[in-house]
């Protein structure tokens, strides 16, 4: 089973394009929006959301010395992206409860209050997830060769389980 991620968006540019090619191949995908981004362009989100897409939140700024200001603070982009995706949707009673860390949950200069910041968002009922495959595509001009050899040498350590939860 592999679930299919999308960080940083929505963006003017990439959105339709990838929005595009999950509607020919049928897919759906998780989009881990920011709130800075959807500010930009909350068209892009609804229709995300409209085309059978789960809408999740990547905070607000993307800006790590802003997130990771306080643990705090990495609770207050979850709430201010929360609610920019509400408003886009439209949808009151839309919650993600779905967070990734810009940057990962773990390790690096803010572990503390990466650390510090989990309890708070569990505390709130919000679940935070990482990645475990990376395809570097986001890095340079990578062409499809090298993005399938990436994600080959990203995943092929990790465990298999037939007991996978969402």
């Amino acid at each position: 089973v592999a679930y299919l991620t999308f960080d940083d968006g929505p963006s003017n540019n990439i959105t339709p394009q990838i929005l595009d090619i999950l509607r020919e191949q049928e897919v759906k995908a998780t989009f881990f929006v920011l709130g800075s981004r959807v500010e930009l362009y909350p068209e892009l989100l609804k229709q995300e959301y409209d085309e059978g897409h789960y809408i999740a939140n990547h905070g607000y700024s993307h800006n790590y010395s802003s997130v990771y200001e306080t643990a705090q603070s990495v609770v207050d982009e979850y709430y201010r992206t929360e609610s920019l995706i509400v408003s886009a949707l439209n949808l009151p009673e839309y919650c993600s409860h779905l967070f990734r860390f810009p940057g990962g949950s773990q390790g690096g200069k803010y572990a503390n209050i990466k650390n510090e910041a989990k309890g708070l968002l569990e505390q709130n009922d919000v679940q935070y997830i990482n990645w475990n495959a990376l395809t570097s595509d986001a890095v340079g001009t990578p062409t499809p060769e090298s993005i399938m050899n990436d994600l080959i040498s990203t995943t092929e350590r990790k465990k298999q389980s037939s007991n996978i939860n969402a």
